[in-house]
């Protein structure tokens, strides 16, 4: 695998991260922010 396919797949698992986090409600704020901000970093 080159490294553009391993960034698309860091970035498909980062949105699968964060819509788990997002269905979890309050208690995982945190962890929403911390995928909110690498996506960011990373390009959505």
């Amino acid at each position: 695998m080159d490294s553009h396919q391993d960034r698309a797949r860091a970035r498909t698992l980062a949105r699968e991260a964060l819509a788990v986090y997002a269905a979890g409600g309050a208690g995982l704020a945190e962890q929403r922010g911390e995928v909110e901000r690498w996506l960011a970093g990373h390009g959505r």
